[in-house]
C-alpha cells in the first residue's frame, strides 16, 4: 500500500498531489489527479480517497491500493491529523509507504507529528468505552429512557451522571455514638 500526500489546489484549480506521485502514476499509467477529482478531494486535512490497483506494478505486484491523503497547508497540525486519518484507513495492513511528510518545510518536525498522529489514530478504544448511540427518535443530549433505575431511588446529577443512575452503591453502616449530634448540625 501507498499513500500520497493530496493538497489544496490554487486559484481553482485541481488538486496537488505530493511527492512520489507522478513517478508512481507513470508506473501505474493511472491518472491520480483525475482519481482524486472523482472522489471529491479537494486536499483539506485528513481527506482519504481509495484508488485500487488490481494488477500491482512491475516493481511491486504486490501493491493493490494507493490512498491519496489531504494535508491542508501542511502545518505541524495538519499532518499530525493525516498521520491519524492514514493510520485509521490502514488498519489491519502490513506495511504502507508514504512521502507524506516530505509536504513540510522542517523534517524533524514533519516525521514527529505524522508519526504521532498515526499512533494516535491506530489506536483502539475497548468496545465498552466506545459512547452510546442516542435511541431511535431522540437527539443527542436528550434524556434517555432510565431502564437501569429502579422506583425510588433518585436520579444522579451533575456532569458525570448526565441523568443515569450513578454506578456507585451507597454502603450503610450504623451511626457511631457521635455521630448523630454531628449529622443533626450538617442540616437537611
Amino acid at each position: 500500500m501507498v499513500a500520497l500526500p493530496v493538497l489544496p489546489g490554487e486559484d481553482g484549480e485541481p488538486v496537488l498531489l505530493g511527492p512520489g506521485a507522478a513517478e508512481l502514476a507513470d508506473e501505474l499509467g493511472i491518472d491520480l489527479v483525475g482519481a482524486a477529482e472523482v472522489h471529491g478531494l479537494t486536499g483539506a486535512t485528513a481527506e482519504v480517497g481509495v484508488v485500487p490497483v488490481p494488477g500491482g506494478t512491475a516493481a511491486n505486484p504486490d501493491l493493490r491500493l494507493v490512498l491519496l491523503v489531504g494535508v491542508g497547508a501542511a502545518r505541524a497540525i495538519d499532518l499530525r491529523r493525516a498521520g491519524a486519518a492514514l493510520a485509521r484507513a490502514t488498519r489491519d495492513r502490513d506495511a504502507v509507504a508514504t512521502s507524506i511528510p516530505l509536504v513540510h518545510l522542517d523534517a524533524d518536525e514533519a516525521v514527529e507529528a505524522f508519526v504521532v498522529g498515526a499512533m494516535l489514530g491506530s489506536l483502539r478504544l475497548p468496545l465498552a468505552l466506545h459512547r452510546r448511540r442516542a435511541p431511535a427518535g431522540t437527539t443527542r443530549g436528550a434524556r434517555r429512557p432510565d431502564r437501569h433505575r429502579r422506583p425510588g431511588r433518585p436520579r444522579a446529577r451533575g456532569r458525570a451522571g448526565r441523568g443515569r443512575l450513578a454506578l456507585a452503591p451507597a454502603r450503610h453502616r450504623p451511626l457511631e455514638p457521635e455521630e448523630p449530634r454531628l449529622a443533626g448540625r450538617a442540616g437537611p
